[in-house]
């Protein structure tokens, strides 16, 4: 199946919101972990590449999509399927941290049925609900976990930690 010039377009567009969307989240990001200060470090810094991890992850189904390359976009889609059942993803213990994690997971699995089925109109369809996915929780973190965050300092620079 053929990608029309508009589907392609507005998964262009979404990928450069959700990139864009990503690296600012990322300045406000939470840190967690251990008590003292270089492993609340350490632990941001994981939890920071992790997250970069999933976007290059994501850029290999966007590719996929637009090469119409299935193998790529299911190596990418998997590859999230893998990374959101990993103890990293888990940042917290919210129902509603874990409703959005259950939703992306559902959302990926989509996506890979697409893939399988070589369906890429459905694709890209599935590839924006994956992504509107990773946006609402994106807000949800930064609205909920980091507003309630308490201020501390890391090395003597002004951070975020969650409450606990």
């Amino acid at each position: 199946m053929r990608i029309t010039r508009f589907t392609a377009s507005a998964v262009v567009l979404l990928l450069v919101g959700f990139a864009a969307g990503m690296f600012f989240s990322h300045a406000d990001a939470p840190v967690i972990g251990a008590d003292d200060p270089a492993g609340k470090k350490k632990k941001n810094e994981e939890l920071s590449d992790f997250m970069r991890q999933k976007l290059d992850s994501s850029a290999f189904v966007l590719e996929g999509l637009l090469t119409e390359n299935f193998d790529l976009l299911t190596k990418g889609a998997k590859r999230m399927s893998e990374m959101s059942r990993a103890e990293k993803w888990r940042v917290s213990n919210d129902v509603m941290y874990r409703h959005h994690s259950e939703d992306f997971q559902a959302r990926v699995e989509k996506l890979l049925k697409t893939a399988k089925d070589e369906n890429s109109d459905a694709a890209a369809l599935a590839y924006f609900d994956m992504t509107m996915s990773c946006v609402e929780c994106h807000k949800w973190v930064r609205r909920v976990l980091v507003a309630d965050a308490k201020p501390m300092k890391v090395d003597g620079v002004a951070a975020t930690r969650l409450k606990e």
